[in-house]
């Protein structure tokens, strides 16, 4: 049974754990997020900003009021209905910032560029228009030079109240150490192939069955590199190949012939 939209497949360990955290009241403000590109690091920030941005002020909650009143909204399952978890899902949220490489043509480096980190500064500097978190994300932190990481040093040594900045990061060179220190580490990891097959369904609703499952095996848990081997029509090459493996009567010149389609002449333009 294919599972409703806005639940986020996978990362099941990051949203218990941050959930708890916020529970217990000690919820850091600045979290690394680790892993390869494509595992749904950005789906997942933007889950959990929807998330926390629905979480009733509990500064504001009622002493009388009975525990289940107070209780947090389940991470796993967002309430579609809900006007800030409509918001931030659309990216439309007032308390809500989204940093990521500028779509200018005269980006053509496609970095972050140092201007827009300072951004964060005037966005934590005012109250939360909707009265309760304010979350920044950035996509991603190797997109954002030394000049750059250093312009959220501010942010992050001295953090405001009731804000939560989610810093996605694809290669683990990339970060300064004086950001990894002030930042709690979290490590995601590629989706299991029964997730990457969810995510591709929902993608594909009336996709062969058969094919997503040749392409979730071949991405390794990334539903991104699943979607860059199906525009790269790897799905029908990688089962080529087996047939030919597979063959007795295989030739070598059978090899070659899908070397001239799929080699660097037959494969121009193609991510394979």
């Amino acid at each position: 049974m294919a599972s409703p939209p806005d639940t986020l497949i996978g990362h099941d360990e990051l949203l218990a754990r941050m959930a708890r955290d916020l529970a217990a009241g000690r919820l850091h403000h600045g979290w690394l997020l680790n892993g390869p590109e494509g595992i749904g690091k950005f789906k997942a920030a933007l889950h959990l900003a929807a998330w926390l941005l629905s979480v009733p002020d509990q500064s504001t909650a009622s002493l009388f009021a009975d525990e289940a009143s107070n209780r947090l909204p389940d991470p796993r399952q967002l309430d579609p209905d809900h006007p800030e978890v409509r918001l931030a899902l659309t990216q439309t949220h007032p308390d809500l910032l989204i940093i990521k490489p500028s779509e200018d043509e005269k980006n053509k480096s496609g970095q972050i560029k140092t201007d827009q980190i300072r951004e964060l500064n005037s966005f934590f500097a005012h109250s939360a228009g909707r009265g309760g978190w304010r979350v920044a994300i950035i996509d991603s932190l190797d997109l954002v030079n030394r000049n750059g990481q250093n312009a959220m040093l501010k942010i992050l040594e001295e953090p405001p109240k009731q804000a939560l900045l989610l810093v996605l990061n694809n290669r683990s060179g990339a970060v300064l150490p004086t950001i990894r220190s002030r930042c709690t580490q979290a490590v995601m990891q590629p989706l299991r192939q029964t997730e990457t097959i969810q995510v591709l369904e929902r993608l594909w609703p009336s996709g062969d069955d058969a094919y997503i499952r040749t392409l979730a095996g071949l991405s390794g848990g990334s539903p991104g590199q699943a979607v860059q081997l199906a525009e790269a029509e790897a799905a029908p090459l990688f089962e080529a190949s087996c047939h030919l493996l597979c063959d007795p009567a295989t030739r070598p010149e059978d090899f070659w012939a899908i070397a001239e389609k799929w080699g660097p002449a037959g494969n121009k333009g193609r991510a394979v």
